[in-house]
């Protein structure tokens, strides 16, 4: 019911803008877009992606879009689409490289995580924290354990090239991956690996967290 409320609130929204300030409604359709998203409906958004004027806000339009369809069920196409709008057109940022393999690794979808991170070295783009963190999720969440040691031995040594270990971040992303494929062996030696002396509040709490969740 929340939902069908909130799509009637964001269609009205649309319509009177479009009555009363079409300039401001372009300006704010990558929001509505990402709203429609939260909404699950795909359909929708996608409506108001094909209305808009792109002149000025191709790049937040095309971002809320393929975001839109990621956190849908269409993930092939969102990646269809970032491939196309971003990473041959050079427009690809690190942040973005981080939310799509986020997704990814909630999905427990390694191979497609892996391709992402494939191309992230084709066009020599460095990871931010989050992205690394959720490839190494994701490479614990890969049941193929042969394939699995070998992506992380390789994530590993492009992180190092990068001039970069694998830090208590990277760590806690190994023990998600895991705990959530039962692998309890694997997690108690990456466990014994964290240097929780030197670690952040925050990474100490995600620390605790996923202990807990072990337990």
């Amino acid at each position: 019911m929340g939902h069908i409320a909130g799509k009637r609130i964001l269609r009205h929204i649309e319509n009177d803008l479009a009555r009363r300030n079409p300039i401001f409604l372009n300006a704010l359709r990558p929001n509505l877009i990402q709203a429609y998203a939260h909404l699950d409906s795909p359909e929708d958004a996608q409506r108001c992606y094909e209305a808009a004027d792109r002149t000025g806000h191709e790049e937040r339009l095309d971002w809320s879009m393929c975001l839109c369809l990621l956190w849908s069920t269409r993930h092939k196409e969102a990646q269809a689409m970032f491939d196309k709008q971003f990473v041959a057109t050079g427009r690809a940022m690190p942040v973005m490289f981080g939310k799509i393999m986020a997704r990814y690794a909630s999905l427990a979808n390694a191979q497609a995580a892996y391709a992402l991170f494939d191309t992230m070295k084709r066009i020599d783009s460095k990871p931010i924290a989050l992205c690394l963190e959720k490839l190494a999720q994701a490479c614990a969440l890969d049941l193929d354990t042969d394939r699995s040691s070998k992506r992380l031995a390789e994530v590993v040594g492009f992180m190092r090239s990068w001039g970069r270990n694998p830090d208590t971040r990277f760590l806690i992303g190994l023990m998600h991956g895991y705990n959530k494929s039962h692998q309890d062996d694997m997690f108690d030696m990456v466990a014994s690996k964290v240097d929780l002396d030197n670690a952040k509040p925050n990474q100490l709490f995600k620390f605790w967290l996923v202990t807990m969740n072990n337990a």
